[in-house]
């Protein structure tokens, strides 16, 4: 799965590259779209095991499925003026994605071998998406011409004081040994800030 995973980040690299000239934008775009599919269809694979339902592979189709028909309906819709809040609309539900799945792994994480690490990638996930979320709906806003949420001194406050209790729970969780309670509590937490 190494190499298909490898395969697709090259592809993906390269077709943005080739978005960059007018004259290979089409390319660019054929290779980006067949790199995604090749790394979501290695990842699929990858989740079969023996107790894998077809329900769960029937509930992805859907997904998959629904989220193509939106993205579709909605590019159609846009007016070329106005594609840079779509993409901005588009990588901010890629980040709002990116901090769900870090809150829905989390119940999945055990003290065994290896938990910091797993705990880490956890953070890591929902701090980026929450970060790719919340800049991409104030540019969404700025591109839109709409004004920024002016930010009230009640709203600082609490947003420092999460952050503490954020930084507490992380260094509870690095520095106490077998116990995954702290990231349990970090990570709903952390997505509050975002």
């Amino acid at each position: 799965m190494g190499i298909l995973y490898l395969l697709s980040t090259i592809g993906l690299v390269q077709g943005l590259k080739f978005m960059g000239s007018a004259g290979k934008a089409r390319l660019g775009n054929a290779v980006a779209a067949f790199s995604v599919l090749l790394a979501l269809g290695a990842t699929t694979y990858s989740a079969i095991t023996p107790g894998t339902s077809t329900a769960h592979f029937v509930i992805l189709g859907l997904l998959l499925m629904s989220g193509t028909v939106i993205g579709r309906i909605w590019s159609y819709r846009v007016a070329m003026t106005s594609m840079p809040q779509l993409v901005s609309l588009f990588n901010a539900l890629g980040g709002l994605s990116a901090v769900l799945l870090g809150l829905n792994a989390m119940h999945t994480l055990d003290n065994g071998p290896g938990h910091k690490a797993a705990g880490v990638v956890l953070i890591l996930g929902v701090v980026l998406g929450g970060i790719a979320f919340t800049g991409s709906v104030a540019a969404y806003l700025k591109l839109d011409g709409r004004r920024m949420p002016v930010a009230r001194r009640a709203h600082r406050l609490a947003a420092r004081a999460l952050l503490l209790v954020q930084l507490g729970l992380l260094l509870s969780f690095l520095l106490l040994p077998g116990t995954t309670l702290p990231i349990k509590a970090l990570l709903p937490v952390m997505a509050l800030l975002a």
